[in-house]
């Protein structure tokens, strides 16, 4: 099974790696296991320390990651945010306020798939 299969481009697999574990030792054996392994593809992509930096904003800087893996940790994060979650308040679309890009896109994750 090839990264293309799973999603993820080798510069996702590059940035997945990099951040969530920046000190392996074997950085490109454990790319083949996000290749190969899509319950640990989907753990890692669901990393605190890969979300943060999809989020965070250095500058300028352009981030060097696929639409695909970008969506993905965001709904991941969606997703694991909501979990914790005994139960939700559900707004309109127009009450939703839109303060920033990234809360633009998380109130659209969660009115498509309305979780």
């Amino acid at each position: 099974m090839d990264a293309k299969s799973l999603g993820l481009t080798l510069s996702d697999l590059e940035f997945v790696v990099e951040e969530a574990s920046p000190s392996a030792l074997n950085p490109e054996r454990l790319k083949q296991i996000v290749r190969d392994d899509p319950s640990f593809r989907n753990t890692i992509v669901s990393d605190d320390k890969v979300f943060n930096r999809v989020v965070v904003s250095h500058g300028e800087e352009l981030l060097r990651i696929s639409p695909a893996l970008y969506f993905d940790v965001l709904l991941r994060r969606a997703l694991k945010d909501l979990g914790r979650e005994s139960h939700t308040l559900e707004l309109s679309w127009f009450s939703i306020p839109m303060k920033s890009p990234i809360s633009y896109r998380m109130s659209l994750l969660l009115t498509i798939y309305q979780i």
